[in-house]
């Protein structure tokens, strides 16, 4: 149940559940699955988001297998913050993410992402700061990211998307 949805900055605040089952046939069959919670909240000048998404697949290969990372807000449960876009092809997995945004003056915020991924490929988590703005009908979303590698190897990310909506009413 979502009770405001703003997309130009990938933010909403209620409940969202849903899950997705494909199958296909042939002279190498695969199927793959996925179920996603995402949540949010604003509490005064704050906004609060969580969302937790799950993927498994049977006979995947390199093509048809989950992609995980990419510190974009546009990418919904399967950001992962402070990696690569599709840095990781899983073929069954968990990633968590939670964030917190502080709303500025002019539709400005800035914020915190947190991100981890549990896979059949990798056990990694990540941060980011944010900054957001909306302007007109144009969203942007920028910042940074690090990967929390275990062997003390990171670098960071930096990311910057614009989203427009095709048509206006």
């Amino acid at each position: 149940m979502i009770a405001a949805d703003r997309p130009l900055v990938s933010s909403f605040d209620g409940l969202a559940v849903s899950a997705r089952v494909e199958f296909f046939t042939g002279s190498e069959a695969w199927s793959r699955a996925t179920v996603s919670q995402r949540a949010g909240r604003q509490l005064g000048k704050v906004h609060v988001r969580e969302s937790l998404l799950v993927v498994t697949g049977k006979s995947l290969n390199v093509v048809n297998r989950f992609l995980a990372g990419g510190s974009w807000d546009a990418l919904g449960e399967s950001a992962l913050y402070g990696y690569r876009y599709g840095e990781f092809r899983i073929a069954r997995g968990v990633i968590a993410n939670a964030g917190a945004d502080y709303g500025l003056p002019r539709n400005w915020q800035v914020g915190v992402r947190g991100s981890y991924l549990r896979s059949d490929v990798a056990d990694v988590f990540g941060v980011a700061l944010n900054v957001s703005k909306t302007r007109a009908t144009f969203g942007f979303n920028m910042g940074v990211g690090m990967p929390q590698s275990r062997n003390g190897e990171s670098e960071p990310v930096f990311y910057l998307a614009v989203i427009a909506p095709l048509y206006a009413k």
